[in-house]
């Protein structure tokens, strides 16, 4: 799902921000297909899309940032 939002709502949901080459680099020791395989599988099961400023960011859905905390 993606969602176009505005000043207020980016800082609101900017600590749920979710940056893929971070997430790739924490996999390194991985096959850059399985790499690739499960920061799509991950990004689609657990983010929805935001886009800021011509940016596209992935935030972490609600229900998932709650198991986090």
């Amino acid at each position: 799902m993606s969602i176009i939002v505005n000043d207020k709502e980016f800082d609101e949901i900017f600590d749920r921000i979710i940056y893929p080459e971070k997430v790739l680099m924490s996999m390194a020791h991985l096959k850059e297909a399985d790499r690739n395989y499960l920061l799509g599988k991950f990004l689609s099961e657990n983010c929805y899309e935001v886009y800021y400023e011509d940016q596209k960011f992935y935030v972490l859905i609600d229900a998932v940032v709650s198991q986090f905390k």
